[in-house]
């Protein structure tokens, strides 16, 4: 059976409820945040992204180029050119022949040094302006014959605005290229009017000195500085975006998720190389000051938790503006939520095998004063760590998604955190007094889910569910999932008792009893990865919620 589509506060989603609010007052707040696959990969360097970006830029500005020097190409040889063109066809053919083949090689999912990118893009607009010097000395001579001077500045500037607009370039090597570029056709003019009398004839006789020196220089000097400022601008802008996307020694690759507090990164320590997921907390989403410090405690807390069915916490720290970020390890997997929806129902043995890594996991965190507060289907998760399936790794230890006050200066006192489909029944009723009994009811709520494919509790909003916990028996399981073993049966029903110590006393003494069902030897390794090549991952299912 699946779980009830949620009502439009969904009831597995954590909520806080400060004082003064509560079941009574009707206050419940609720957020969630998705995250997608967390794709592994090195993080690039600003040089590492130079290259890519100069590789695609080039790609597509050489295939440009390619386009329109073919077109040219066919006109030129459609319109038969006298014997004086042919040094003009040949460069024209050479510089075709060049940007189509860089082109085309940079179109190849392979990967290109930056250096080798470099020598290309020279050789493109290198191959380019030596058939642009020709055709304009060829036009410029055989428009002063023609008794006229024309006008050699527009294919230079096309030139270069292709390339400070497509190639990325530091201030300095965007200003030697377009610099060499712009003085060719002033050096051009200036050769003409040394060398041709009739130039300077036509040039003195012209109204506006159309044509001259002055004139070309002027045009190719407005040229470069908009073009060498735009090139500049466009690199410093490169630059502050990736600062941007840099926290501590933490490089954010790309966002994977959003929540009420802030987003999910897919991130690299810079150094050592490490992928990681990186949850930014925005101070002006963290509700106020004390709620931001008491969830900064509580991931360092978390962070000395080093059992291997625990998330591992790397880092945290805050930023300069105040946000605060924690740092933790990268999962491949499904959170068990996700394989129920998918698959139904799991046998027993493997609700077992699960059950007992929780219990793990829990004991450490207990011993250490720490109550995680959130135990859900969703926090749990299958991962695949070295070739082993079915890893459990408990997420989100004390880590609440969204923090909601009425008012700055409310205590913590009677707060209630937790997902309403899972909480205690002393979570629901608001009591400060929790302690690793309660997460045992968690555990026996996320049991009864995994078994049935329901909750203990499918109420219709969160408020009922809370109430329900509170007050109300659990359906009996027998009835629910007749299939579940006896033994199985009586731990979940003694876990979900509303008296904390009818319940097991610890995770110790809930271990060993799920440990002795008769159900613990029907899951292993060797099943767990035959189910996972049976149902492979697809990109979007590895999610940490």
């Amino acid at each position: 059976m699946k779980e009830p589509q949620p009502t439009p506060n969904s009831l597995d989603e954590t909520l806080v409820i400060d004082p003064p609010t509560g079941i009574e007052s009707g206050t419940v707040t609720s957020a969630v945040e998705r995250v997608r696959e967390l794709i592994q990969g090195s993080t690039p360097s600003l040089r590492e992204e130079e290259r890519a970006l100069v590789a695609a830029r080039l790609r597509v500005v050489s295939l440009l180029l390619f386009a329109g020097f073919l077109a040219f190409l066919i006109r030129s040889l459609l319109f038969a050119a006298d014997s004086s063109s042919q040094l003009v066809l040949i460069t024209h053919v050479l510089a075709t022949v060049i940007a189509g083949v860089i082109g085309l090689r940079l179109c190849m999912k392979c990967e290109h040094a930056l250096k080798h990118v470099r020598i290309a893009e020279l050789l493109v607009f290198g191959s380019a302006a030596v058939f642009f010097v020709i055709v304009t000395k060829m036009f410029l001579d055989t428009s002063i014959r023609k008794g006229y001077v024309v006008p050699i500045a527009s294919p230079w500037q096309l030139l270069i605005f292709a390339y400070a607009m497509f190639i990325p370039n530091s201030t300095r090597r965007a200003a030697l290229v377009i610099g060499l570029l712009a003085a060719s056709p002033v050096l051009i003019t200036w050769q003409t009017q040394l060398t041709s009398p009739r130039y300077v004839e036509i040039i003195a006789n012209s109204e506006n000195g159309r044509g001259s020196v002055s004139e070309t220089f002027m045009v190719m000097a407005l040229t470069s500085a908009i073009a060498i400022w735009g090139a500049a601008s466009r690199q410093n802008l490169r630059r502050v975006a990736y600062e941007a996307r840099q926290l501590g020694q933490y490089r954010l690759k790309e966002q994977l998720g959003a929540g009420g507090m802030g987003e999910v990164y897919l991130a690299e320590h810079m150094l050592l190389k490490r992928p990681c997921a990186v949850k930014v907390i925005r101070p002006d989403k963290a509700g106020n000051h004390d709620s931001l410090s008491r969830f900064e405690r509580e991931v360092r807390a978390a962070a000395g938790l080093t059992h291997w069915n625990t998330i591992d916490i790397y880092d945290y720290g805050r930023t300069p503006d105040g946000t605060f970020y924690y740092v933790m390890e990268l999962l491949r997997g499904k959170s068990l939520q996700q394989i129920v929806d998918e698959h139904g129902p799991m046998p027993a043995g493997r609700v077992v095998h699960f059950l007992c890594q929780a219990c793990h996991a829990l004991r450490e965190a207990h011993s250490a004063g720490l109550v995680h507060r959130d135990l859900k289907p969703a926090n749990l998760f299958a991962a695949e760590c070295g070739g082993v399936f079915d890893v459990l790794k408990v997420l989100d230890f004390g880590l609440v998604k969204h923090i909601i006050t009425t008012e700055s200066n409310v205590s913590t006192a009677g707060q209630i955190i937790g997902s309403p489909l899972y909480m205690s029944p002393e979570q629901a009723e608001g009591s400060g007094q929790l302690d690793g009994r309660s997460d045992i009811y968690s555990v026996g709520a996320t049991a009864f889910f995994l078994l049935t494919g329901q909750p203990p509790f499918p109420g219709e909003n969160a408020v009922q569910v809370m109430i329900a916990h509170a007050r109300d028996t659990p359906p009996d399981l027998a009835d629910v999932a007749p299939d579940t073993p006896a033994d199985l049966q009586k731990i979940v029903s003694r876990t979900l008792s509303k008296v904390p110590s009818d319940r097991f006393a610890n995770t110790d003494e809930l271990l060993e009893a799920l440990q002795a069902c008769e159900s613990t030897s029907m899951w292993n390794d060797q099943l767990a990865s035959a189910w996972w090549v049976q149902n492979p991952l697809l990109p979007e299912h590895s999610v940490l919620r």
